[in-house]
């Protein structure tokens, strides 16, 4: 269910003294979940953004607030797109017949160019900016991998993108582990508020591709709501993995690919993943609709 809020700035959570014992306050979030400064700060601890925690259900905090994080390896890579215009407006692939040239950069190149991108646009360039993280995190009681986009500034197209992480043969998912979240932040030009939208996935959502390799997520990417204009658009996915094997693992890779869809596509594509690689298969919809990028995050067993 999508939901559009006011975003209301979280509030420091501050420590209460009554007769000698400190008690930790708690705030209210968009859905109404009860959160404690010790509760706010592990969900920090395990991945989960402030915007993210804002926008949280009960259901995915009650499964989340008491996990002990033991380790975590990750990986990012940070990506600029250049798009073609046609007089003054955008062309998409449907004008040019080709994709968006991307560009790698380092994370300090990236904020920089995100700060004064007017110094790296021409009357017939734009840009866009989006970044990819792959996550390997060790828990007490299992091992989870988590993918995660942003846009940072948003492209031309806004339509059905797909989120995935695919493991090595030695592993596989843990069937109904499967969780994913996209949300929207925007700046309302009428009213001068901040607006967020949010849109939760749960293991039984039909955007959810399961498979051996690995499980890919269908995200329709959020579009302005009236007056406003998007800040950033960001989603998240994650399950948890075992091992499938009678030999013991050294290492546990994961291979997190976003793969954004340049034109208007089609829920109904279907998407393959392979073992031990990022890469995806589309067999709907042809695989140059989409640019695609790639991270491998490596952990020891």
């Amino acid at each position: 269910m999508k939901k559009l809020f006011s975003v209301t700035p979280l509030i420091a959570v501050s420590f209460l003294l009554y007769s000698g014992t400190v008690q930790a306050s708690e705030f209210e979030n968009n859905e109404g979940v009860l959160i404690s400064e010790e509760e706010f700060d592990n969900l920090k601890e395990i991945g989960f953004s402030e915007l993210q925690i804002q926008n949280m259900s009960q259901e995915l905090f009650d499964d989340n607030r008491d996990k002990e994080l033991v380790s975590e390896t990750s990986s990012t890579k940070y990506i600029e797109m250049t798009y073609d215009t046609v007089g003054d407006s955008l062309a998409t692939r449907q004008d040019f017949h080709n994709s968006p040239s991307q560009k790698e950069l380092t994370a300090d190149e990236y904020y920089e160019r995100l700060n004064a991108p007017e110094s790296f646009n021409t009357d017939t360039t734009s840009t866009a900016y989006r970044t990819l993280t792959t996550s390997i995190q060790t828990f007490t009681d299992d091992t989870r991998l988590r993918s995660e986009f942003e846009w940072d500034q948003m492209p031309v197209t806004r339509s059905m993108d797909v989120l995935s992480t695919s493991i090595d043969s030695t592993f596989s998912p843990v069937s109904g582990s499967g969780y994913g979240q996209q949300l929207y932040t925007g700046y309302n030009n009428n009213t001068g508020e901040l607006l967020t939208q949010n849109q939760e996935y749960n293991s039984s959502n039909s955007n959810w591709i399961h498979q051996s390799q690995g499980y890919a997520l269908k995200m329709n990417l959020f579009n302005d709501p009236g007056g406003a204009n998007a800040l950033e658009v960001s989603g998240y996915q994650y399950y948890e993995i075992t091992t499938n094997s009678d030999v013991t693992p050294t290492l546990v890779n994961a291979y997190g690919n976003y793969a954004h869809a340049d034109v208007e596509v089609n829920l109904n594509y279907s998407v393959d993943l392979s073992f031990g690689g990022p890469g995806l298969s589309f067999s709907l919809e042809e695989s140059s609709n989409f640019s695609e990028m790639t991270t491998h995050a490596q952990m020891d067993y």
